[in-house]
């Protein structure tokens, strides 16, 4: 969002539907599909983009339930609301997926223990993970989630492409991979700008800023040293770690 939001063209809002940080503002006014699609118009009222942070329990829309209880039987029941979000009229989606979901995972666990999700809430060197006190991670809960994370973006893929909803899939790691380099960084983001029908980052204050967002020292959260500070991450590595959906390390 931070780095579309660089552009001059493009008014992004960042996750409207959380209630962590919107409360009822928008959240309030969903009762069923159609008081959906009437929250997303009137957001488009003042923004011409939304930046969406969904999870296959039905996070932001719906209590999530205990992982165990999310059977792929249940997946597209729970997941309605954000499938919606998918068909919306005359939109196109950015469909922003890690490949390294082990990193995924392990990412977000730490932020829940220590509620640092964004970089604004670190220091300027980021998470000091020396003073980081985190408690053992689950590795068949890891898994578990794993699963059903994999089954519920190809049921995002598959709506995607029933509703034939213009969409680009995006990869954090493209962006960001150890051996990314800036121009390969940047050919992404604009190629991501293309796909929204506007220009390239102009020359300036806005290009120079998306430079600095696409170094990891900047951008990223956690890191190495962080995932190190899980007490058992040899133990998650070794029962969670695989090439098809990443290692820790």
């Amino acid at each position: 969002m931070k780095m579309l939001s660089c552009h001059p063209g493009i008014r992004c809002v960042r996750e409207p539907f959380n209630p962590n940080l919107w409360g009822d503002t928008y959240l309030g006014r969903v009762h069923d599909l159609a008081s959906l699609d009437s929250a997303v118009a009137a957001i488009w009222q003042d923004y011409n983009g939304i930046k969406h942070v969904w999870d296959w329990s039905g996070f932001p829309f719906a209590v999530q339930r205990p992982v165990s209880d999310l059977t792929t039987g249940k997946l597209e029941e729970d997941m309605t609301f954000n499938l919606r979000m998918t068909a919306q009229q005359h939109t196109r989606v950015i469909f922003l997926t890690r490949r390294n979901q082990l990193q995924r995972l392990i990412s977000y666990e730490i932020g829940k223990q220590t509620q640092v999700w964004h970089r604004e809430g670190t220091t300027k060197a980021g998470i000091d993970a020396t003073a980081l006190k985190l408690s053992p991670l689950d590795p068949a809960y890891l898994r578990l989630r794993i699963q059903q994370g994999q089954a519920a973006t190809e049921l995002v893929r598959s709506a995607l492409r029933a509703n034939r909803t213009p969409s680009w899939e995006l990869s954090y790691e493209d962006i960001f991979a150890p051996d990314a380099a800036l121009p390969d960084g940047l050919s992404w983001v604009h190629q991501t700008l293309a796909f929204l029908g506007v220009g390239p980052l102009p020359e300036g204050a806005a290009l120079s800023w998306a430079k600095r967002l696409l170094n990891p020292a900047v951008s990223k959260v956690n890191s190495e040293l962080t995932y190190r500070m899980v007490p058992n991450i040899e133990e998650v590595e070794a029962i969670c770690g695989n090439d098809e959906t990443g290692h820790v390390f």
